[in-house]
């Protein structure tokens, strides 16, 4: 069509279009008001800065806002629930009805203080990762004004494939940090597939032992080609002729959650069935593989689950029943009582 312009134009359209939704201030994801006042009534961060808690939120997500101004600008705050004008302070407000929103906050700058307010303990720490963001784009002093923000989409969040290349607790949790800022709140952990199976679950060594290996000789091959010329990664990535197996315990998991609740994430835990299930057929092949199905998917023929035995009266039908039904609730159960705004008790998510 000669009405549209060349696909290079349509881009860079495209692209400077998305700018003009920025607000006056250089923060990522731009919120959704901002008023600022005159220069002459900033906020000056001192080093004898206190921050006067009443947010009812924890003290760990108090201490956040502790270790954010120590990381970012070598200040040391104390904590306290005084009256005090000058430093930052958290307010509770539950009966504000812009605020209703979880995730929403209001942060006030004036030449004395900064007033936080938020209805849940997401909008106070959505208001961390916004100053922090304003106090790395201005050293001194930080502009006075109105900054409101609540999330457009509920769901906000990053799919993870741990499956086919293992990332350490230590990674994910550097990963996290990294989602945080953004205010991404859910991080859908793929933690099954073809090449392996990531859980340790007690009732079930052989998840660990067999379904998280991998490598010449043993019962899930060589799944990667040798990647070392397509990483930048300084991780030494497997070859074919290595065995690669590693998995996550009760206890990982633990960790994990803790840490990503606290900066308000909610982690989904996924395993692929029907299809992309060969690691968790090469760990319970009684119950998951069907004798005499020499069907193919995709090249594939042992990656997919026999579906139709599920609730048959065939012994096999019982046992594949009973580990699938078992394995699934358990993980639920693993991943269960997070604590963030939108997390659901026994959440599991089944793709493939």
């Amino acid at each position: 069509d000669d009405k549209l312009p060349a696909p290079s134009q349509r881009i860079e359209n495209n692209w400077q279009n998305s700018s003009t939704t920025t607000t006056p201030l250089n923060v990522i994801p731009s919120p959704l008001a901002v008023i600022l006042e005159s220069s002459n009534n900033a906020f000056i961060l001192g080093h004898d800065i206190a921050i006067h808690d009443q947010s009812q939120t924890s003290s760990e997500l108090t201490q956040l806002w502790v270790s954010a101004l120590q990381t970012d600008r070598n200040i040391v705050a104390t904590v306290d629930k005084t009256n005090d004008r000058r430093g930052i302070w958290l307010k509770s407000a539950t009966t504000d009805g812009q605020l209703s929103n979880p995730e929403a906050y209001r942060i006030t700058i004036t030449s004395q203080q900064i007033t936080v307010e938020a209805s849940q303990a997401a909008g106070f720490f959505y208001a961390l990762q916004t100053l922090r963001q304003l106090w790395f784009d201005h050293n001194q002093p930080l502009p006075a004004g109105v900054i409101y923000d609540a999330p457009r989409f509920k769901y906000r969040g990053i799919m993870v494939d741990v499956a086919r290349h293992y990332l350490t607790i230590a990674e994910l949790k550097n990963f996290i940090d990294v989602m945080a800022v953004a205010k991404l709140n859910t991080l859908h952990l793929h933690l099954s597939d073809d090449e392996a199976f990531r859980l340790n679950l007690p009732d079930y060594p052989e998840l660990a032992k067999i379904g998280s290996s991998r490598g010449l000789g043993q019962a899930i091959g060589p799944m990667a080609m040798i990647q070392q010329n397509l990483s930048k990664s300084t991780t030494k990535l497997p070859t074919a002729a290595e065995s690669y197996q590693l998995s996550y315990s009760p206890s990982d998991i633990q960790q994990l959650i803790s840490y990503a609740n606290l900066r308000q994430i909610t982690i989904i835990p996924e395993i692929d069935i029907p299809g992309h299930s060969r690691a968790l057929m090469k760990a319970l092949p009684a119950s998951f593989y069907e004798k005499g199905d020499s069907s193919e998917y995709v090249g594939y023929g042992d990656d997919v689950i026999p579906v139709c035995l599920f609730n048959s009266s065939s012994p096999q039908g019982q046992e594949f029943t009973r580990d699938l039904i078992t394995i699934s609730y358990q993980i639920s159960k693993l991943f269960d009582k997070q604590t963030t705004a939108y997390a659901i008790n026994h959440e599991l998510s089944i793709g493939g």
